[in-house]
């Protein structure tokens, strides 16, 4: 007699005080050992805007998923919308809490409302299960929900500066995690309690920079195979029923960037569309990019070599040149084409950026330029001013003064919106 011929010809099961009627003793066991069995037979989900209850689609990307968790520690995903994941995790979540004893799931989202809503499809799912499968909740709020029986919980929390510190965990899920503003200071939190947990972070893109940084920067470690961390691209069409109709239809009340950005075909696209940016991106995306035509100190890219008659214009903004930390960058324009000419971006000492700089604008004629004055712009503008051994420094008049013995270009609130307006 096998152990499926033991559960068939045994009494009630109980648990902790719970009865499953034997008819649902051998179900019970399959749905605890597999969650995919469990997800396609008895999850519900919440569609609120036809406000319909619908079963879970079994789709092929969501399995791909439920594969790469049972391998994997550290998982990476970079979707596009409405593509079943948040309620995918939400299911295996509850699955954890409901199954494994001990266990503790620790999902951190950018608000509280998102907090609150990611935990809610947990407990969406949870109301709709069949009576006999349910166990008793002990705390149930808003952030967390337990299960006495099994000993488990669900906690929700903001991604705020101190979430995560000291907290221990089975899975931790990281929703929309390009948006969290103190990403990195969270992993670091997370990282020490929760070695052997599971980590998985799910976002849409959020650009390079800014907020989306961190997430930008773990994804393509990922990518190179220099991280714990598997990633997984899942793009618009990875539904069924997506094609070119469908993002035509979305662009009806969508710009066409944003389509992009949030539907993405790949994962270059995904970033390059989305974030905070004041240009137009379609226009981006058609103009030509020009190749490097040769480099000056093999840093500098030029892309045009000076035209004597030509006048050219230049805009520094200056980073201290930290590893990890922003970029200084300075390019020359042409007056009469518009066309960038030459430039020069990197995480470069900033006494190091002043004379390289110096070295470039010099070598167009001393084009009339704007420096971004902070801390490091008064050093890079001492250093246009010191010029080299070779010469008595760069014309004064040819530096943007904002009152007479006011070098640089100072950015403030006032005239950042004017700026951007």
């Amino acid at each position: 007699m096998d152990a499926i011929d033991v559960i068939r010809d045994s009494p009630d099961l109980s648990i902790g005080g719970v009865t499953i009627p034997r008819e649902y003793v051998e179900e019970h066991a399959r749905c605890a050992k597999d969650e995919w069995h469990w997800m396609t037979k008895y999850v519900k989900v919440e569609d609120k805007n036809r406000g319909l209850i619908l079963n879970f689609e079994p789709w092929e990307h969501l399995f791909t998923l439920l594969t790469l968790y049972h391998g994997e520690k550290r998982i990476i995903i970079l979707k596009a919308r409405q593509v079943g994941v948040s309620w995918f995790w939400a299911a295996i979540a509850l699955h954890i809490a409901l199954f494994v004893p001990n266990s503790s799931i620790l999902m951190l989202s950018k608000t509280e409302d998102d907090a609150i809503s990611f935990k809610s499809k947990a407990m969406f799912i949870y109301r709709h299960l069949p009576e006999w499968m349910k166990q008793p909740t002990g705390k149930d709020n808003d952030s967390t929900t337990t299960f006495p029986i099994m000993e488990s919980q669900i906690r929700s929390f903001p991604a705020t500066e101190g979430s995560g510190r000291g907290e221990t965990a089975t899975l931790v899920l990281l929703d929309e995690w390009a948006f969290h503003p103190y990403a990195e200071t969270n992993m670091t939190a997370i990282l020490p309690t929760v070695e052997n947990a599971t980590i998985v972070g799910i976002s849409t893109a959020n650009g390079r920079g800014g907020t989306g940084k961190y997430y930008y920067e773990t994804w393509t470690k990922a990518e190179a195979g220099n991280s714990n961390f598997v990633p997984i691209f899942l793009p618009y069409d990875v539904v069924p029923g997506r094609d070119e109709e469908f993002l035509l239809a979305v662009a009806k009340d969508m710009a066409v960037y944003k389509v992009k950005g949030e539907y993405p075909r790949t994962a270059e696209e995904a970033f390059i569309l989305s974030g905070t940016c004041m240009f137009d991106l379609e226009r981006l995306g058609v103009m030509p990019i020009t190749d490097v035509f040769s480099t000056l100190m093999g840093i500098c890219e030029i892309y045009k070599n000076p035209v004597p008659d030509h006048d050219y214009v230049a805009g520094i903004d200056t980073a201290l040149g930290i590893a990890g930390g922003d970029f200084s960058v300075c390019q020359i324009v042409d007056v009469l084409t518009g066309e960038v000419v030459a430039k020069v971006r990197g995480r470069i000492p900033i006494e190091e950026f002043g004379p390289l700089v110096y070295q470039l604008l010099k070598s167009y004629g001393h084009p009339f330029v704007i420096v971004e004055m902070q801390f490091q712009g008064s050093i890079v503008i001492k250093a246009l001013k010191d010029g080299n051994t070779e010469d008595t420094g760069y014309p004064v008049h040819k530096i943007y003064h904002r009152s007479k013995n006011n070098a640089g270009w100072h950015t403030n609130e006032s005239n950042r919106n004017n700026i951007l307006a």
